[in-house]
């Protein structure tokens, strides 16, 4: 993947040619994206440039492309901050599509690898986007945010509201871009000592598991690197708290993949508001903290420190039972409908419709799995080449008939476009505690062995 812009130096071939073309947005260096001519140009410049040389996946930032609130050192009111955005955007492009750049681009990286091959599916991770930029293979992601608590907490609602809009693949800078205090508005991270201080290392950790728990996973930013090891060492908390996740990630592949078939087949979402699937439960709709991931994993990131999150609870547990009291640290939860809920970690099964208190040391956050799921996983391994061909084992969550479906196909290109790719409908039967299974279409993609697995509480 490489970052690509829309816009270009003077100085530059390109930019010439796009000039000479009368190719550009009027009083500047960025592409006609509305016009036929200018994407096609640029996607011709974009595959002698880089697409001839093996890179396949963009990295479309500054695709808004206007964005003259950075040129301001104290933060602008938001009225003015969208008068002046209107006001610039609209001088060099139709003032009825300013907010659909985004879209066009899109549409141009599209094109341009649709029509060259197809053996690759398109990846554009794109910083804007708009209704529709779902069908040009983008993903969009939350721009250049800052280090906080409150951030991370905002980041949640941010998501859930980007995906109601019928964009399903979102995600974030985990961590966030800036870390520590820059000298304009928007650079203004809370921990100038970055990963070597232990509340950032927290607040990192905290992050992560919220982005392993997205429809895509990914992290990234200014400053500091963020790769694990940079938090730590085997056998320390950071780092093996981190190490866990990408291990879940993986471990969930299968569910996660099955369910961007979905995606696709049914125009459906992988970040799901509580109230896409709870109408009727007015505390889950009102949530802002908790939300669906596919049809069956209820996710409820940490957004707190524990040192804060800790002295609450202990002094909640000494004032309803002093016995009670230890410094255990806990998220409190909802846990939605009139359903029952296991616990990811542990097994322990809920009934639904009521708040309860989750453990959530630093190695883990609440997760729980709705009755009657068909959980398919595997186990994981370094990269996904490494994990082709390995079992499938379906992890069954009983107390109520279930089905799912497991999807498999080449992994890349766009054979399951014409039916290259097979579909393994999982049935469990609760009165007779029993699952059944049956494959079907192009059988050269069923690739593993399926083996089941009741889940029942885990006693330590």
């Amino acid at each position: 993947m490489m970052s690509i812009w829309p816009n270009m130096s003077r100085a530059c071939e390109n930019f010439r040619e796009f000039e000479q073309r009368g190719l550009l947005l009027p009083g500047t260096e960025i592409y006609d994206a509305f016009s036929d001519e200018g994407r096609a140009l640029y996607a011709k410049q974009l595959e002698e440039g880089l697409g001839c040389h093996g890179v396949n996946a963009w990295w479309c930032d500054s695709s808004e492309p206007v964005t003259p609130e950075w040129n301001h050192k104290e933060e602008p009111e938001p009225s003015r901050m969208y008068q002046e955005y209107v006001e610039e955007a609209g001088s060099c492009m139709p003032m009825d599509r300013i907010n659909a750049y985004g879209l066009y681009h899109a549409k141009a990286i599209y094109e341009s690898q649709r029509n060259k091959s197809g053996e690759t599916r398109v990846m554009n991770l794109t910083r804007s986007g708009y209704t529709g930029s779902q069908k040009y293979g983008t993903v969009l992601w939350s721009g250049d945010i800052s280090a906080s608590w409150e951030t991370l907490r905002r980041q949640i609602t941010a998501g859930l509201s980007l995906s109601a809009s019928g964009l399903p693949y979102w995600t974030v800078d985990i961590g966030a871009f800036f870390v520590t205090e820059g000298n304009v508005w928007f650079w203004n991270g809370e921990y100038p000592e970055g990963t070597a201080d232990p509340a950032y290392r927290e607040l990192y950790v905290r992050w992560f598991q919220f982005g392993a728990f997205l429809p895509v996973f990914r992290s990234h930013g200014t400053e500091f690197a963020r790769e694990p090891w940079e938090f730590g060492a085997l056998g320390e908390p950071y780092y093996d708290a981190l190490k866990k996740m990408c291990e879940e990630r993986y471990r969930l592949l299968p569910y996660l993949y099955s369910a961007a078939w979905q995606v696709y087949k049914e125009d459906r979402t992988k970040l799901r508001l509580l109230a896409f699937d709870f109408p009727e439960d007015r505390t889950a709709c009102e949530l802002k903290d908790e939300y669906l991931l596919g049809d069956s994993l209820l996710v409820c990131p940490v957004t707190e420190p524990m040192e804060e999150n800790g002295k609450a609870e202990r002094e909640r547990k000494e004032t309803e039972d002093p016995k009670a009291a230890d410094p255990c640290f806990r998220r409190r939860v909802y846990l939605p409908g009139t359903i029952g809920w296991y616990d990811y970690w542990t097994g322990k099964r809920y009934e639904g419709g009521q708040w309860i208190f989750s453990d959530a040391p630093l190695e883990k956050f609440p997760l729980f799995v709705k009755e009657g799921t068909l959980l398919p996983t595997m186990e994981p391994n370094v990269c996904t080449r490494r994990m082709e061909g390995m079992p499938v084992t379906v992890k069954i969550y009983p107390g109520k008939d279930g089905t799912a479906v497991l999807y498999e196909d080449a992994g890349d290109g766009y054979g399951y476009e014409t039916g290259e790719f097979c579909e393994t409908r999982l049935v469990w039967n609760e009165r007779e505690q029993k699952v059944s299974c049956e494959t079907t279409g192009d059988l050269r993609w069923r690739k593993g062995d399926i083996g089941f697995e009741i889940v029942r509480e885990r006693r330590i």
